[in-house]
């Protein structure tokens, strides 16, 4: 639903949103890349941010049209039983069916594998046991927020 909105979008400001969010460019390079100024490249990533913000608040609001289809807050509650693999089979077709149709999500979990991989490297001992606890009391209750 969301690949179709945003090749709904008319064309500069479809250029805009995938340099800025797809491709992950600094608005600099946007603006260089496609010969725009600072502020109408802004404008134009609000005006795509919001049509595509629309669309989300309609699926937020009334929901994936079938059971087949998998919610963005769903997949927020599953991304990490996805990555390690643990996620059931039907479920990880309704994730792997929301990738396919979301280039936001794609993006954001093949940050997630990027940042895991990176994190991965390191050794149990190497945050200190204050450290460790104040990391783990920073994210205590995020899920729920």
């Amino acid at each position: 639903m969301l690949r179709e909105t945003v090749a709904a979008l008319p064309e500069a400001q479809r250029a805009v949103i995938t340099l800025r969010d797809i491709v992950g460019c600094s608005a600099e390079e946007t603006c260089n890349a496609l010969g725009v100024s600072d502020t109408n490249q802004r404008v134009l990533l609000q005006r795509a941010h919001a049509r595509v913000r629309g669309v989300r608040s309609r699926v937020r609001r009334d929901g994936p049209t079938d059971m087949t289809e998998m919610a963005c807050n769903e997949l927020v509650a599953v991304i990490t039983e996805y990555l390690e693999g643990a996620l059931p089979a039907a479920d990880r077709r309704r994730f792997e069916a929301h990738l396919d149709d979301c280039p936001f999500w794609t993006t954001y979990v093949e940050q997630m594998r990027a940042t895991v991989g990176c994190l991965s490297d390191l050794a149990d001992d190497t945050l200190s046991p204050d450290a460790r606890a104040d990391v783990l009391e920073a994210f205590r209750g995020w899920r729920d927020q």
